[in-house]
């Protein structure tokens, strides 16, 4: 049910203060939304960049014409497809295990 609103929505945005790895802002990608919202710590690091706009807290002007910005371009698909190859289980496995073997080299 929840896919189903992040892909009925033209943007998903996010107004958030604070906020570490923002299941949302992955979750929305993921639909094929595009995020907009406050700089908060972890959605503007883990975010595409390309689909993904964040602005200082507070600044409502230009959070909303961010909002307006997003809406006027079409969704395109293939945020999707990035978004579920950047956030997959096995990318993750896989950077961990990386991670790992650096450190043992």
């Amino acid at each position: 049910l929840l896919a189903r609103y992040y892909s009925m929505a033209d943007v998903t945005l996010l107004t958030s203060k604070r906020e570490t790895f923002s299941m949302v802002t992955a979750e929305s990608l993921c639909c094929g939304t595009p995020v907009v919202g406050f700089r908060a710590g972890g959605p503007e690091q883990i975010a595409l960049r390309q689909y993904s706009r964040f602005i200082d807290y507070g600044n409502i002007e230009e959070l909303a014409n961010a909002v307006a910005e997003a809406v006027s371009h079409c969704k395109n698909s293939n945020i999707s497809v990035l978004a579920r190859s950047t956030y997959a289980v096995s990318k993750a496995v896989q950077d961990y295990m990386d991670c790992y073997r650096d450190l043992f080299k």
